[in-house]
């Protein structure tokens, strides 16, 4: 096809390494990733029973887990 919609293949620390070039800036980039949520024990529990309450909700259906 001849687009060439790719001029090469690599990751993100290499892309950011193109890009930062690009820009002109000075440096290695620091790529900064979003801290992970952490969940506690109570939480964690609370939402699996949530999540098996609505499948048994759902498989069983509303109208007979209200009967």
């Amino acid at each position: 096809m001849g687009l060439k919609l790719v001029d090469e293949l690599g990751d993100l620390d290499q892309a950011a390494g193109v890009a930062a070039t690009l820009a002109k800036l000075d440096g290695k980039p620091e790529l900064v990733y979003p801290k992970e949520e952490r969940r506690s024990v109570w939480r964690y529990m609370m939402e699996e029973m949530v999540s098996v309450l609505k499948r048994e909700m759902v498989e069983t259906g509303w109208r007979q887990a209200r009967a």
